[in-house]
């Protein structure tokens, strides 16, 4: 009787044939993540001393579904929005933060409590840019929910000497879910 070599790699080619076309979405992983980024800008007026005052609270939306369609994961919802890393800058030649002891970062919506994500405290002098500490919270909700602001709170120590324009930028990291 002779043996045929070929039957072997022929079935195990049919069997991954049958595999892949049972069903690609099984390949998929339950949970994808990945980044959304959203820089606000805003200027400061040269000012005085004051203490604590609100530098900045403006609306922000981000359309989810859009990115989820960017992501290629139509059939996933999103299960956690988390701020990753959270940056502000003057942008302004010749200014620096100087003027700023610390500096807060909230997200708030009509319907759901204030909630800060990020914040820094003890400022050093002479920088231009401040990598801010985030908090381990979730603002899926905040973001769903119409309208989201996001509030720029900081104490002024010193004077502000001359108008600067500021940008926040906000690296959120998201996790898909298969629905």
């Amino acid at each position: 009787m002779k043996k045929h070599f070929f039957n072997l790699p022929y079935m195990a080619a049919a069997a991954m044939m049958v595999f892949i076309l049972s069903g690609c979405e099984k390949i998929l992983p339950d949970n994808i993540p990945f980044d959304i980024e959203r820089k606000i800008t805003f200027n400061l007026q040269a000012a005085p001393p004051v203490g604590s005052v609100t530098l900045s609270d403006l609306a922000m939306s981000i359309d989810l579904d859009s990115a989820l369609t960017a992501q290629g994961v139509d059939n996933y919802s999103i299960s956690s929005i988390k701020p990753g890393k959270v940056t502000l800058e003057t942008i302004t030649d010749s200014t620096n933060l100087d003027a700023l002891d610390s500096v807060a970062v909230f997200v708030t919506s009509s319907s759901l409590a204030e909630t800060r994500i990020a914040h820094k405290y003890g400022i050093p002098k002479n920088i231009m840019q401040l990598p801010l500490e985030v908090s381990d919270v979730n603002v899926a909700e905040y973001l769903k929910a119409r309208p989201t602001n996001f509030k720029v709170q900081a104490y002024i120590g010193d004077t502000i000497r001359k108008p600067m324009t500021m940008t926040m930028n906000v690296v959120f990291n998201v996790i898909a879910q298969k629905k």
